[in-house]
């Protein structure tokens, strides 16, 4: 019996938290690439939206389509450029931070038509700064508008993609999947991700009836609350007001609600700086 297995990428909102999209593709040959996965979401982006990603993203024709469709980027410098990187080249902004400019590639990618590449500007004006231990490469030009500490603490909230996809993988079971069929796998990871935003979106209500971030409230907690709440649905005569167990409380309209829990301090995001609270969406594989 054959093994059905694909690549995905999905970028999860960090403010709101929750899944914005995410692009299937197969494991290897054409269109299994990263880059080719997250081309077919760029048009979910919209103008003022902010995408932070990892080293795999930071090429010249993304950034050209992002400050094309009015939207900021932050990515870490990928390693050939990172190795490269001359912080006494291009004008200088501070220490370690400098513009530097950006020349189009002569060959044209395999994935790119000839009208595209044409299109693309000959040059682009990005910055490239150190921060935080990384190289990073970002179109906020303005020191004083986005000056080095705001980028730091705003890439530093990329590491809640890492437990938002240990939440989809591992809390709720999606590590490997039952289907048999790439057409049933397909509506399966979108279930998991349906059922991902729908817990996102009962903890958004729970912070803020609790005054709370949602992000400082813990995703496994929920999900506990939530299956304790389900095995106990059908029982709502044997508990009295005071014999509920902690943490849900009925309400008209026969759901749980969770109350405020914060996470451990590794689990926790970031205090919110601008341009953070912009931040819209981060993408990672």
């Amino acid at each position: 019996m054959g093994i059905c297995s694909s690549d995905f990428v999905v970028w999860p909102r960090l403010r709101p938290s929750g899944g914005l999209d995410t692009a299937m593709g197969p494991c290897e040959g054409k269109g299994s690439d990263e880059q080719s996965l997250l081309r077919e979401m760029l048009d979910t982006l919209q103008a003022g939206d902010i995408l932070v990603g990892d080293a795999f993203y930071a090429t010249s024709f993304l950034l050209c389509e992002l400050i094309h469709g009015g939207v900021d980027g932050l990515f870490e410098q990928y390693g050939a450029r990172r190795r490269s990187t001359d912080f006494s080249a291009g004008e200088s902004l501070g220490v370690r931070d400098h513009l530097i400019v950006l020349t189009k590639p002569e060959k044209k990618p395999d994935w790119m038509s000839q009208y595209e590449y044409d299109q693309a500007p000959a040059t682009l004006k990005v910055r490239e700064l150190h921060a935080g231990g990384k190289v990073m490469v970002t179109t906020f030009l303005c020191p004083k508008d986005t000056p080095k500490p705001v980028l730091k603490a705003l890439y530093r909230q990329r590491w809640n993609i890492e437990l938002d996809l240990r939440n989809i993988k591992t809390t709720l079971g999606m590590e490997q999947l039952r289907c048999k069929t790439p057409e049933m796998v397909c509506k399966e990871l979108w279930v998991y991700l349906l059922a991902y935003n729908l817990i996102r979106l009962l903890m958004a209500q729970a912070a803020l009836l609790a005054d709370q971030i949602p992000r400082q409230l813990s995703f496994k907690h929920t999900v506990q609350i939530w299956l304790a709440w389900q095995q106990h649905a059908g029982g709502r005569t044997r508990w009295g007001r005071h014999q509920r167990p902690a943490g849900l409380d009925r309400r008209a309209t026969g759901g749980p609600t969770i109350r405020a829990h914060r996470t451990t301090r590794a689990e926790a995001a970031p205090e919110a700086l601008s341009p953070a609270d912009q931040a819209e969406t981060s993408c990672e594989r």
